[in-house]
């Protein structure tokens, strides 16, 4: 974590195999609504999530959230990628994984703080580096991200 006070305007250079992904997963969709699945069928579903969820966040931090097939073109060389939009990508990351503490997943509210600290400090990264160059739309998402991070530590303490 120290580590991000070091990014400047110099784009990120990722090269990477871009994970398979599909868009149904229908073991987890089975497990989600509490049905049993046999064992190599939940192992596959983890695999396929996992890969889904990388697949997604790599397709956003090269600027085509939400466009997998996209973000796999995008990916078939070097990649240069935005460290703001990187670091806004990443918070938003663990903002949503923190969400497997509140009292739908593991109900350990305890845990969400160090978790929302670790998002909150990548966007006050993120933040300084729009004040020197700056676009509006990631400064929405970033102040709307911040504003996200602070209600739910209000809601926790």
């Amino acid at each position: 974590m120290d580590q991000r006070s070091k990014f400047g305007a110099t784009p990120l250079v990722i090269e990477v195999t871009f994970p398979g992904f599909q868009g149904t997963n229908a073991a987890m969709n089975k497990i989600k609504s509490g049905q049993p699945v046999s064992d190599n069928h939940q192992l596959s579903a983890e695999q396929q999530a996992t890969r889904s969820a990388f697949a997604t966040v790599l397709s956003a931090i090269a600027g085509a959230p939400n466009n997998l097939n996209k973000g796999q073109q995008i990916y078939s060389n070097k990649v240069e990628i935005d460290p703001r939009a990187y670091l806004i990508e990443l918070s938003n990351s663990f903002y949503q994984s923190e969400a497997m503490f509140d009292w739908r997943g593991l109900n350990q509210p305890d845990k969400t703080r160090p978790v929302n600290d670790v998002a909150r400090g990548n966007l006050d990264v993120a933040q300084k580096m729009l004040t020197a160059k700056p676009d509006k739309d990631m400064q929405a998402r970033v102040k709307k991200m911040l504003s996200d991070c602070d209600k739910a530590d209000k809601k926790k303490v």
